[in-house]
C-alpha cells in the first residue's frame, strides 16, 4: 500500500503536476490523520469497555456485600428488640414489691438471660469496599452520587458502631454484677441449660431476686435500655435506610449499563 502511494507521488512529480501533487499530498495527510483518529477512537472505546467492566464487577461485589449487611442488620435488630423487651420487663419490677413477691425464679431467669448473655454487634462485611478504596478503583465508578456515598461510607458506619460500643459497655456492667453478686447457675438451672450442658443442678436455694432491690443494678439496666433503645429506634433504621438506598442505586446503575 505504501509503495502504491509512493508511485503515485513519483509519477505526479515526473509529470510536473505540482498542483495535483499538492492536493494529493493534502489528501494523503488527511487520510493518515483520519486513520490515527479512528485508531485512537477504537483504543479509547476499548479502554472504556475495560473500565466499564471493572466498574460493573466492583458494583456487583459491593451490592452483594451490602445485601448481606442488610440481612445481618435486620437479624441483629430483631435480637436487640427482644433484649429490650426483657430489659423493660426487669425494670418494671423495681419498686413493686408485690410483683417481686409473686415472681417465680424461672420467670426472672428468663428475663435476665438475654440481657446477660446476648451481645449485640452488627458484623459488617466490607471486603469489597475496602479493596475498592485501597486500590484506587473508586475513580472507575462513573455515577457521582454512588462514588460519593462509597467514599464516605465508613463515616456512616462509625456512627452506630459507637452506639454499639456503649451498649456493649452496659452489657458488661450487668454481666459483671451478676457474676460477682448473683448466680448464673440459678439461671442455668431454671431454664434447663444445666441439663442441656449435662451438668447437675445446684442443690442450693439461691435467688437472683435481690438484684430487684439494688439501686446500682436498676441504674445499669436503665442505662442499658436507653442506649439500646437509641440504637433500635434511630441508628439501626438510619443505617438500614442507607443500605437500601445504596443497593437500589447500584441495581439501577447496573440495569442502565
Amino acid at each position: 500500500m505504501i509503495k502504491f502511494f509512493r508511485r503515485i507521488r513519483e509519477n505526479l512529480l515526473k509529470e510536473n503536476k505540482f498542483k495535483a501533487y499538492f492536493f494529493y499530498a493534502i489528501g494523503e495527510i488527511t487520510l493518515v490523520v483520519i486513520g490515527i483518529l479512528i485508531a485512537l477512537y477504537l483504543d479509547n472505546l476499548n479502554e472504556q469497555r475495560v473500565i466499564d467492566k471493572k466498574q460493573e464487577n466492583h458494583l456487583r461485589l459491593i451490592m452483594g456485600e451490602m445485601t448481606n449487611n442488610l440481612n445481618s442488620l435486620q437479624g441483629e435488630k430483631e435480637a436487640l428488640g427482644l433484649l429490650l423487651e426483657s430489659n423493660r420487663s426487669i425494670i418494671s419490677l423495681f419498686h413493686h414489691q408485690e410483683k417481686i413477691d409473686t415472681l417465680s425464679e424461672t420467670n426472672l431467669s428468663d428475663m435476665l438471660f438475654m440481657p446477660l448473655t446476648r451481645q449485640i454487634k452488627f458484623d459488617n462485611e466490607n471486603g469489597a469496599l475496602s479493596e475498592l478504596l485501597a486500590s484506587g478503583g473508586l475513580k472507575d465508578i462513573k455515577n457521582d452520587t454512588i462514588r460519593g456515598i462509597l467514599a464516605s461510607w465508613d463515616a456512616k458506619l462509625s456512627v452506630f458502631q459507637l452506639q454499639e460500643a456503649g451498649l456493649y459497655k452496659s452489657f458488661n456492667m450487668a454481666h459483671d454484677m451478676v457474676k460477682k453478686k448473683g448466680s448464673f447457675r440459678v439461671i442455668f438451672d431454671q431454664l434447663g441449660l444445666s441439663e442441656y450442658l449435662q451438668i447437675s443442678e445446684a442443690s442450693s436455694t439461691e435467688s437472683n431476686k435481690h438484684f430487684l432491690a439494688s439501686k446500682e443494678f436498676e441504674n445499669v439496666m436503665l442505662n442499658y435500655l436507653a442506649i439500646g433503645d437509641q440504637l433500635y429506634r434511630r441508628e439501626y433504621p438510619n443505617y438500614q435506610k442507607d443500605l437500601e438506598e445504596l443497593i437500589n442505586m447500584i441495581n439501577k446503575e447496573l440495569s442502565t449499563n
